[in-house]
């Protein structure tokens, strides 16, 4: 507001400035020409007229000067005639009067300007005559000033009462602005790391409306992130527990245990501490593919033949000799190697579980329509639809057919959930199709990213 007032000043003071300019030249400009006229006139006729009174009235007869011009004409040091506004003079104070009669007709100049009156006078020698006559012309510019301030004050009035209505408007739409950020900062002071429900109301279709959505969208993003946190944390705390429970109970039995009670309590929680282990690793690869993204692997040209037999044999350790490949993918792509295996190898410990001891395993990796993929088929049970919609989610063991149901559940619940984090990194996808009685395919599907060529260089000259 302060750059907006001080731009109406500007304007205001110039054209204020700008108009008793003119006023000043327009005057100047009347007299110069009413002089030169009666100079013209008196060229024209220089043996008509017997004396200067005759020569001054003859004029002033066929002049007609405009309403803030007066013509004098003084013979013998007396004011012989005033054309048009006899009262223009007369009327003036006594004080400026005379001031104006002592300027033109006793002062050394032709012209001048007195109180805001513009006057020339032109000298008449008569021969024999010891002083001389006049002609004279006044310009009076103190109403067209008058009027020039009148209308300035009004202008200004007039800016200031818009300027006002300005504020207010501005104050209005700031407000309406503002209210819905204040509600946002209060929204955002309110809330704390175990209260996220709070929402900022939304109203409208604007920008504001627009940013408070944004905020609850984000808000939400955070609850569901921070409940998922909590739901994580707590899982893998009771998960933690059951082992560390069961190696602190054979512990405390070591004083008063058999040498086989011994031997089996040491056995039984070197398997806890194993799976303590496998846990721990696990929440540490996700944990740092939560934090880095795609960014924790370490993509490179593969290929895709070379790494299937690679997992085939990895695999056929895992299953004890139970997994075949039946299908290999040929071609380079951009992957991380040691993460797809790490994935195909989970799949396959999972097979095992839920499967017979002497049911095969089928391993096969795909090349085609620009997506790679990677697949492990059991023989197993098979797991029902409602089931497959969260087996991925953490700490979920999912639920077996119940055919299945002498079959043992082991694991945290973890490894799906690497499996999942391993596919989206790579920008595909983990997914299973099965059917209860007949068994389960678990896979991943992602991009086939073709490595840029790389051309090697060689010096012909290094060997001469």
């Amino acid at each position: 507001m302060l750059v907006v007032f001080t731009a109406l000043s500007s304007v205001l003071y110039l054209t204020d400035a700008v108009r008793r300019g003119e006023i000043h030249d327009s005057a100047n400009n009347a007299v110069e020409q009413e002089i030169s006229e009666f100079n013209s006139f008196v060229k024209d006729s220089p043996t008509t007229y017997t004396n200067a009174r005759q020569l001054i009235e003859a004029y002033l007869t066929q002049e007609l000067p405009q309403g803030d011009q007066i013509l004098l004409g003084v013979y013998k040091g007396r004011i012989i005639q005033q054309s048009i506004d006899k009262e223009k003079l007369t009327n003036l104070p006594k004080e400026q009067r005379d001031q104006l009669l002592k300027d033109m007709f006793t002062g050394s100049n032709s012209s001048g300007i007195t109180n805001n009156m513009h006057w020339a006078r032109v000298e008449i020698t008569t021969p024999g005559q010891d002083k001389p006559d006049y002609f004279a012309t006044v310009v009076f510019t103190d109403d067209l000033y008058r009027n020039l301030t009148t209308q300035t004050q009004l202008l200004t009035t007039l800016g200031l009462v818009v300027m006002l209505i300005a504020v207010i408007i501005a104050w209005l739409i700031a407000n309406q602005i503002i209210n819905p950020i204040r509600t946002l900062r209060n929204i955002a002071n309110q809330i704390t790391d175990s209260d996220l429900t709070s929402r900022v109301p939304v109203d409208g279709e604007d920008e504001i409306a627009d940013l408070a959505g944004t905020f609850n969208r984000m808000l939400d993003r955070i609850d569901t992130a921070y409940k998922a946190q909590r739901q994580f944390v707590d899982d893998a705390g009771h998960e933690l527990r059951t082992p560390i429970t069961v190696i602190r109970g054979h512990l405390e039995l070591l004083d008063t245990a058999t040498h086989e009670q011994r031997e089996r309590s040491v056995k039984l929680c070197m398997d806890e501490l194993d799976r303590m282990t496998r846990m721990v690793n696990d929440l540490l690869t996700l944990a740092i593919a939560d934090a880095d993204g795609p960014s924790f692997l370490h993509m490179q040209p593969i290929d895709l033949t070379e790494l299937t037999i690679d997992i085939e044999d990895k695999a056929d350790m895992v299953s004890g000799g139970r997994a075949k490949v039946t299908e290999i993918a040929e071609g380079f792509v951009l992957a991380d190697a040691q993460r797809i295996t790490e994935a195909i190898l989970e799949l396959t410990r999972n097979a095992v579980k839920y499967t017979n001891d002497d049911s095969s395993i089928i391993i096969g990796s795909t090349n085609k329509d620009g997506q790679v993929g990677f697949s492990v088929r059991d023989f197993g049970p098979g797991i029902d639809s409602a089931t497959q919609e969260i087996l991925f989610h953490r700490f979920n063991r999912g639920e077996q057919s119940p055919s299945s149901d002498q079959v043992p559940k082991k694991g945290a619940g973890l490894g799906l959930s690497i499996v999942k984090v391993i596919a989206e990194a790579h920008g595909g996808h983990a997914w299973v199709d099965s059917t209860p009685g007949l068994g389960s395919t678990f896979g991943i599907t992602f991009p086939a990213t073709i490595p840029p060529i790389q051309s090697e260089i060689i010096d012909i000259y290094k060997e001469y």
